[in-house]
This record gives structure tokens, C-alpha cells and sequence, in this order.
């Protein structure tokens, strides 16, 4: 019995070194491209000091783009940090009533106002 156990242990190392070695492709690196942009073209494009700019998704700027256009109206544009977005709902589907605006536009503006 012993001797049944080491030569199927030894049958199994023999295997096992004799088995193909798997090694790993190496993956080429990516290579970025970079522009350099003068800083001279950077002063022209910068904002006035102190402003400040911020990137607005394409549905963010049409929520902002209708927020601007349909509610300023009627009167003066609340700043948007002024109300949560559980306060936002409520004066948004009443203030829908009093203009032409989708569904689909109200919750446009709601995003842009919450900043979703």
C-alpha cells in the first residue's frame, strides 16, 4: 500500500512538471498624446478674477438654459443652493402651471437646480 501511495505521488509530481508552463502576455503600453497650450492662450480663454466657472453636463446647461428663460418671466431667479431638493419639488410642479413646460423639462430643471 505504501508503495502504491508513493508511486502515484511521484506519477503525480512527473505530471505535474511536465505540464505546459502558461506565461502571461505582456500588454503594450498606451501611449497619450498630449497638446501643450501656450499659456498666453490660457490668460486670453480664463475667466475675469474671481469668477468662477463651472462644466455643465448638456442636460444640466438645458435645465439651466430653461430655469433662466421660463421662470425668470414671472420673477426674480431663486438661487438654486437656496432651497433643498426636497423643497425644489413642491415649488417646481406649481410653478409648471404657470408656464409651458413638459414634464420632461420640469425634471430638467429640477437636476439643474438640485445639481443631479
Amino acid at each position: 500500500m505504501k508503495t502504491k501511495t508513493i508511486i502515484i505521488a511521484v506519477l503525480g509530481i512527473v505530471l505535474y512538471s511536465c505540464s505546459p508552463k502558461i506565461v502571461p502576455q505582456e500588454q503594450p503600453e498606451k501611449v497619450v498624446a498630449v497638446k501643450e497650450i501656450p499659456v498666453d492662450a490660457i490668460k486670453k480663454e480664463a475667466p475675469e478674477e474671481g469668477a468662477s466657472y463651472l462644466m455643465l453636463s448638456p442636460e444640466l446647461a438645458e435645465g439651466k438654459d430653461l430655469y433662466e428663460n421660463n421662470c425668470a418671466k414671472c420673477h426674480e431667479l431663486y438661487n438654486p443652493k437656496k432651497f433643498t431638493a426636497e423643497q425644489w419639488t413642491p415649488i417646481l410642479i406649481d410653478m409648471q402651471k404657470n408656464t409651458d413646460l413638459t414634464d420632461e423639462q420640469r425634471i430638467k430643471v429640477y437636476n439643474y437646480v438640485t445639481m443631479k
